[in-house]
């Protein structure tokens, strides 16, 4: 079997119960290192500890999450892999469940950046159109007819790139740009397509309003 648990989209604070008490019964748990260091923090603001659990860092590349993962199963251990925002919201829940076609998979939410973001612009979530563009091609002429959508962006398809792609499709929507959401740093900017600020982002989630 193999654990897949949501950490929320960032602050320690945001790890739900159920996910702190299946942490504290683990003994293998699989993170990139800014995930793990979320799961310290979050341990150690609730006063708990796990003695036994046995901490696996990875780069973020998924073969090697897949070769860990294998390795444990191969010694009939359960894996216990940390996933940011909500494993099945474009996250590595489903990739796991296409790599290991033959295991159960026991999935645990967490809050996604993208419900995080809509509280924090005060905006309803229903009708929304929710995309990544992590390794797709984005499709502006859908896009366009949508009302309001919310996405995950890539190194690619960063703010700037997706604003000017909208711009020379005709349109000029409002964008509302989520910046290392719930962390101390979190930044928010709201703007018109064509006033997108030229500058590097931190991982962000981008909301679409088209005037209608």
């Amino acid at each position: 079997m193999i654990r897949v648990l949501g950490i929320g989209p960032g602050s320690p604070e945001l790890l739900t119960i159920e996910s702190i008490d299946i942490i504290l019964q683990a003994k293998h748990l699989i993170g990139t290192r800014r995930q793990l260091t979320i799961v310290e923090k979050a341990l150690a603001i609730r006063g708990s500890s796990s003695e036994l659990l046995e901490w696996h860092p990875y780069d973020g590349t998924l073969g090697v999450l897949a070769e860990l993962i294998q390795v444990l199963l191969d010694q009939h251990e359960i894996p216990t892999v940390l996933a940011s925002g909500d494993p099945n919201f474009y996250g590595v829940g489903d990739w796991i469940k296409r790599h290991f076609p033959g295991e159960k998979i026991e999935v645990t939410l967490g809050l996604s950046s993208a419900q995080y973001m809509f509280n924090l612009i005060n905006r309803p979530m229903q009708d929304v159109f929710m995309t990544s563009v992590h390794g797709r091609e984005p499709d502006f002429k859908l896009w366009s007819g949508m009302k309001r959508l919310c996405v995950l962006t890539d190194n690619k398809w960063t703010p700037i790139t997706i604003a000017e792609a909208i711009i020379k499709n005709g349109y000029n929507p409002t964008l509302y740009i989520g910046e290392r959401l719930s962390y101390p740093d979190e930044i928010m900017t709201v703007c018109k397509a064509d006033s997108v600020p030229l500058k590097e982002y931190a991982m962000n989630v981008v909301v679409i309003e088209y005037e209608r």
